[in-house]
């Protein structure tokens, strides 16, 4: 048992392993441009030049995509994706197709060869100044060089542009340079010249417009073969090192253009004392022997940021050289006894929990210095794994109360791609050694290719035994955790049966017999043919209509006073509700609310209530109210898959609408049998 065990850490350490390294692993042709608000308020979003290669790099990373998706990635109308779906495939000359297969969009190479090619072609297929980001880039260019005043009339003239169009690109660009507390000053006829502080200059090139003014730019090549040594010897990452390449380039030519770093803020000067600085001290002493330089302690600095906002490596060697501080320790703890608090989920400590810890104080720099880095992977992670996404907005607040720092986007997408990988390991190592009766009149050798299927979806110790139909009665039955049967059973029999053929679909198979397990932990009667856990548990007299004038508390007590009505609660679990809702609210959000607490009972305590509102009705529409027995052991697979459903619901303004318009427990069945796929 104890082999099998690590075994099964073994493994999920590698899945592991293999899901943060793909958060993390840029991607050449990942989609480029993202939206993120700066402090100051407002949106800075950088408009990209060349659509059709960031839609064929999306659907290069995407299995599929829907076109509402695309066209919300893109920013654009769902016929300007159709068309450019029409001019992508004529490019591609048959070495690759986009087609829509159920409802989703798929990119099938035909021809990998020639489709890199076509490839390669169409990411370079752009008319320069054609793009205004590509003018954008051309201007700042100009600006960042020039010792004078740069004059709109010469731009307009270099770029072959009318003057309108350069007042247009100037007014879009102040807007821009605005959320860096960067500006361009001067009157169109006397010139233009930029003004602001150094060091954030250099990071707005650094997140928009590197590769339009410095892609050409090359180190060096003995200072390469340095670097190249230097991150081998310490395990980091390439990630990183790209983005140190691309500040060591940046600083380089700023300092040669007589634009050092003079003024800096405190929070830089903090890395003066730290590995940070020594490591980047080790290149910058290299670079003044090998390319005649003189740099100061503050480009220095500037130098470290890259390496004080690192990203984990797969190596577990990689940046353990970096002392963790004992504050951010303490605010792991703090983040899961906040998720804990609030969501009942208690996550166990692992291997896992001290890469996190290294993460946190890598996203915590990130932050505090402004080193933004893009996670290909964001939109992906909350939709596969809403729940450990929920847990990230958890420690979002955590660390934005104790850290005054403002969590972004991108960041909150690592934070949960860490608990995705946290659920996925306490599921692992929860799984039962099953005993399985598998009844078909099927031959051997369809027997033996069954059991090869089941080998795949079952845990490995699963103990399986093969039956005729006319051989079981529900006696021997129910020694078996599941029965699978090819074959329908006549006679009743008390363990969940699941029906399948001969040749099955493994993943919905390996779904029904996952939701057996959570009814198995809970004692909970199984409804036929249901995908949704939320639609199994709620019986007819656990079925609330409530009154739409009802606040969110209101509706509970409500609730819960026919509950006590039934039997079902005491005024002992009344109150813990009550005192779990004054500390933190428990609704999800203004159309849900979920009041959930771990009581001393017996029995797992679940029910609905609906206000009966539309989906163009604003308020309350759900209640969903849980109470998990203390004494029981419950995991909290359970608890997860109520909150993914719970996500799912509420990320779905006609779902959520439709159950609230159910009048009794029985309109609510079948509108859950209607919608069912939606819960697979």
């Amino acid at each position: 048992m104890k082999s099998r065990e690590q075994s099964l850490k073994k493994d999920c350490r590698r899945e592991s392993y293999n899901l943060i390294s793909a958060c993390f692993r840029a991607l050449r042709y990942a989609v480029p441009f993202f939206r993120r608000k700066m402090k100051g308020g407002g949106e800075m979003k950088l408009e990209e030049d060349n659509r059709l290669a960031i839609l064929l790099s999306y659907m290069e990373f995407k299995k599929a995509a829907t076109l509402e998706e695309l066209s919300d990635k893109l920013n654009v109308t769902t016929k300007t994706i159709r068309n450019d779906i029409k001019e992508l495939n004529a490019m591609l000359e048959g070495s690759g197709v986009i087609e829509n297969v159920g409802g989703k969009y798929r990119l099938f190479q035909l021809n990998s060869e020639c489709f890199a090619k076509y490839r390669e072609r169409i990411y370079d297929h752009d008319e320069y100044m054609n793009s205004p980001t590509k003018r954008y880039a051309y201007i700042m260019k100009r600006l960042l060089h020039s010792q004078k005043p740069y004059p709109t009339e010469e731009l307009a003239y270099e770029m072959n542009v009318g003057r309108t169009t350069v007042i247009g690109d100037l007014k879009r660009l102040r807007a821009m340079l605005e959320g860096y507390h960067l500006s361009i000053k001067g009157q169109a006829t006397q010139g233009l010249f930029l003004e602001g502080d150094e060091m954030y200059l250099r990071l707005f090139i650094l997140e928009n417009m590197y590769d339009a003014i410095y892609g050409e730019d090359e180190l060096p090549e003995e200072m390469l073969q340095y670097i190249d040594a230097l991150w081998d010897r310490y395990y980091l990452d390439a990630g990183t090192k790209r983005y140190f390449l691309r500040s060591f380039t940046l600083m380089i030519d700023r300092v040669g253009c007589g634009r050092s770093l003079e003024n800096m803020e405190d929070k830089y000067r903090e890395l003066l004392e730290t590995n940070f600085y020594k490591f980047a001290q080790k290149i910058a002493r290299e670079a003044e022997r090998v390319m005649n330089l003189s740099l100061s302690r503050k480009e220095i600095v500037f130098l470290s940021l890259p390496i004080a906002g690192m990203r984990m490596t797969a190596n577990e060697k990689g940046g353990h050289f970096i002392e963790i501080t004992e504050e951010v320790a303490e605010l792991v703890i703090d983040i899961m006894d906040r998720i804990a608090y609030e969501m009942n989920f208690h996550i166990s400590p692992t291997d896992l929990l001290d890469e996190f810890v290294y993460h946190l104080n890598f996203m915590f720099n990130r932050l505090k210095y402004r080193v933004y880095i893009a996670n290909p992977m964001l939109c992906d992670i909350q939709q596969k794994y809403p729940v450990a996404y929920k847990m990230a907005e958890v420690a979002k607040k955590v660390i934005e109360e104790q850290m005054n720092v403002e969590v972004i986007e991108e960041e909150l997408g690592f934070m949960a791609s860490y608990f995705s990988v946290f659920l996925e390991e306490q599921k692992v190592m929860g799984n039962p050694n099953y005993q399985v009766a598998v009844i078909t009149e099927s031959s051997m050798s369809t027997i033996k290719l069954m059991e090869l299927q089941l080998k795949k979806i079952l845990p490995d110790a699963t103990t399986y035994v093969f039956y005729e139909k006319d051989e079981v009665n529900n006696r021997m039955l129910c020694r078996y955790d599941i029965v699978l049967s090819t074959e329908r059973i006549d006679f009743h029999t008390d363990c969940p049966v699941v029906y399948l053929r001969e040749i099955f679909d493994e993943v919905e198979i390996s779904r029904k017999i996952e939701q057996i397990q959570f009814l198995n932990r809970g004692n909970i009667k199984v409804k036929a043919g249901l995908n949704s856990l939320i639609a199994t548990l709620v019986e007819p007299e656990t079925f609330f209509c409530l009154s739409s004038d009802l606040t969110f508390l209101e509706a509970t007590e409500a609730m819960m006073e026919r509950l006590m009505e039934k039997g079902m609660i005491d005024e002992k679990f009344r109150q813990a509700m009550l005192e779990r809702e004054e500390k933190i609210t428990m609704l999800f959000d203004e159309n849900i609310g979920f009041p959930h607490i771990q009581y001393e009972g017996e029995t797992l305590i679940f029910a609905m209530g609906v206000t009966g509102r539309g989906e163009k009705e604003p308020g309350l529409k759900l209640i969903f109210l849980l109470g998990l027995p203390k004494k029981k052991k419950y995991d909290d697979q359970i608890l997860m898959k109520i909150y993914d459903e719970i996500i799912s619901i509420a990320g779905n303004p006609r779902i959520a609408a439709g159950i609230s318009l159910c009048k009794t427990g029985k309109e609510f069945y079948n509108y859950m049998i209607k919608h069912n796929m939606f819960f697979e």
